[in-house]
């Protein structure tokens, strides 16, 4: 109805003015807005009436951002230009936007403050530019065939525009940190692609779930490895990082894994299944007699024993016979 329009617009009005105050990095959200107009809303063009009811969002906006320039420079935090030259800028600012996306499929080297450097080589600067531009003219070749494409791409640029570093704040070159509203558009064209590739293919269906699948127990291990620094020698933490480890073929690490938690899950049957079944995989003679350890404490999941795809060369052998009744 024309009321309930009315009010979820005042809602939305008033969570962005919250969001503001929050984190002045929204001030690109009118943009955000019309991008999401054009795709996935499909609203048409920026018309004369959609450009209108973004008028409060661009106003609070600009207030938000003024204040925020005016309070920094006031603080000493913007840099000027005679401090620090436009080119210094400009160059820290393609390399930090090339790096964002990187850092989103492998995010190493992550750090509180990554300090600015002047003396940035050429050649990053040449390559962040090639790359930043080859993915700008694939966005506008296909603008109409994957709008899903063009869209994420413009919402990365322009949400990420308050922290790019042409308006240095600070002594800091990069700010992952703040990259969590402009990594969306990047996590639109992963999850639009990815459905592209899959399409009706099971294959490929499989290929992606196994990359997923792998990709979240890499992240999961990387998890685990900082618990046990935290908590060193944590049974816990060594049988969970195992099993990551197990799962994405990492096998001797795996193996030091859960036999360092073999002394507090001694008696645990999933502890001696999963040991048997890396074990197994990774060719070991001891497969048969952990699987048989585990057996001799309470474990008696045959079906799933005799379905395992990683006890598939175990059960051509005598030993799993006498293991499985």
């Amino acid at each position: 109805t024309r009321k309930g329009g009315r009010i979820a617009y005042a809602v939305a009005v008033v969570c962005f003015a919250l969001g503001l105050t929050a984190k002045p990095m929204l001030v690109t959200g009118p943009v955000l807005l019309l991008i999401l107009d054009r795709w996935p809303l499909a609203r048409g063009a920026a018309t004369g009436s959609r450009l209108r009811e973004k008028i409060p969002f661009v106003l609070l906006a600009s207030v938000v951002g003024v204040v925020t320039f005016l309070v920094g420079r006031a603080g000493g935090i913007v840099a000027g230009l005679e401090s620090l030259p436009l080119w210094p800028r400009h160059a820290n600012a393609l390399v930090s936007t090339a790096t964002y996306p990187v850092q989103m499929i492998w995010p190493a080297g992550l750090r509180a403050q990554h300090v600015f450097r002047q003396g940035i080589p050429a050649g990053d600067v040449a390559l962040a530019a090639v790359f930043l531009a080859g993915v700008s003219v694939l966005a506008v070749r296909w603008r109409r065939e994957r709008p899903w494409f063009a869209a994420g791409w413009v919402w990365y640029l322009t949400a990420l525009t308050p922290a790019s570093g042409v308006l240095q704040q600070g002594s800091h070159a990069m700010a992952d940190r703040y990259t969590y509203v402009p990594l969306l558009g990047l996590y639109w064209i992963v999850a639009w692609a990815g459905a592209e590739f899959v399409g009706v293919s099971r294959r490929r269906r499989r290929i992606a779930a196994l990359g997923a699948a792998t990709h979240r127990q890499a992240e999961a291990a990387d998890q685990f490895r900082r618990s046990l620094e935290i908590r060193p020698g944590d049974p816990e933490v060594h049988f969970r990082l195992a099993r990551c480890l197990a799962a994405v073929g990492a096998d001797a690490g795996a193996a030091r894994h859960f036999e360092a938690c073999l002394p507090a899950y001694g008696e645990t049957t999933a502890v001696w299944f999963d040991l048997g079944t890396h074990r197994m995989r990774a060719g070991q003679a001891a497969a048969a007699a952990s699987l048989e350890r585990a057996i001799g404490l309470g474990y008696d999941d045959w079906e799933h024993m005799r379905t395992d795809p990683d006890l598939s060369n175990l059960r051509a052998t005598p030993a799993f016979a006498r293991l499985v009744p």
